[in-house]
């Protein structure tokens, strides 16, 4: 279940990415790097703007990781973000990366 909420979300950005004229424009190179080096950051909250959590019930390599990805998207999730206002940070998270 972990991995088909990450592959799930992971595709969910890119698909969001891709409506993005700008991102469509770069070369296949650098559409690469920006999602490798974003994701982290935009996973958590793409996963917050869905709702979507990791099952409880999974097991996990790590705990501690477990217990803060979940706290985080909770938390987002409570500052009731809207659609708009997650698309913006998606963007301003992916295109302000630096190496």
């Amino acid at each position: 279940m972990v991995c088909e909420t990450a592959s799930f979300v992971l595709l969910e950005l890119i698909r969001c990415l891709y409506l993005v004229p700008s991102f469509k424009d770069l070369r296949e190179y650098d559409q690469y790097s920006l999602i490798e080096q974003s994701w982290p950051f935009v996973c958590l909250l793409t996963s917050a703007e869905m709702k979507k959590f990791v099952d409880q019930n999974e097991t996990v390599d790590d705990e501690s990781q477990y217990v803060l990805f979940q706290s985080i998207v909770k938390d987002l999730v409570l500052r009731s973000i809207d659609q708009t206002e997650y698309t913006l940070l998606k963007s301003i998270i992916t295109f302000n990366i630096r190496k």
